[in-house]
Parts: C-alpha cells; structure tokens; sequence
C-alpha cells in the first residue's frame, strides 16, 4: 500500500474551552460600621460651636443694652446740669440785696434807718 502523502494544509480544530463568566453572588446586606467616636466628636463640636454663638450673643446683647444705659445716664446728667444752674440762676436772684430790701420795706413794713449808731467797748 502505497503511503499517504502528508498534507500541509491540515485545518485544526480547536476545542474552545468555555468562557466562565463569574456573576457576582449577591451577599447578605452587610451592616455598615457607624463609627461613634466620630459621630460623638461631630456632636461634641456642634455643641461647642453652639455655645459660643449663644456667648457671642448675650455678650453683644448686653453691650448694646449698656451702651443705651449709657447714653440715658448722660442725657440724665445733661437735664440735671441744666436745673442746677437755673437753680443757681434763682438762688442768686432771691439772695439779691435790693430783692430783700424791697421785702423788708413793703412786707414787713421796716426802713433804712438814716443815722447809724456803732458801740465800741473802748475806754
């Protein structure tokens, strides 16, 4: 028997394996972690931030009501300033020499007399 010839043009066939495709497994919800201490640091903070809003303005608050105290004082002391020199002006005029001469002539009726009389204790 006469010998095959070898042919070189052979096609080859190739088992293609199968493709495994990996779909991912749908795990149980998995509870994520809280972290407190973070979470506690956040609120310590706010808290703090909190407090010094509330200080700022009670501070602010109580400047401005004294600055109004202040300017009612000075206002106060302006009037009081004021009638005490008008009290000033009519403490002067009723101590006036004329003023209690006139008094004392027509009110209780008494006169300048015209000759005046010293006594002198000398020997």
């Amino acid at each position: 028997m006469p010998a095959r010839q070898l042919r070189e043009d052979y096609e080859y066939i190739y088992e293609e394996k199968p493709v495994r495709v990996e779909v991912p497994v749908p795990k149980r919800e998995e509870r994520t972690r809280i972290n407190t201490h973070l979470r506690s640091r956040c609120l310590v903070l706010l808290v703090v931030l909190s407090l010094m809003a509330v200080v700022t303005t009670v501070r602010s608050s109580m400047s401005a009501a004294r600055g109004y105290e202040l300017v009612q004082v000075q206002q106060q002391a302006a009037q009081l300033e004021q009638e005490n020199k008008s009290l000033q002006v009519e403490i002067a005029r009723l101590k006036a020499p004329q003023r209690i001469k006139d008094i004392a002539a027509k009110d209780l009726g008494m006169s300048v007399p015209q000759e005046v009389y010293f006594a002198s204790d000398k020997k």
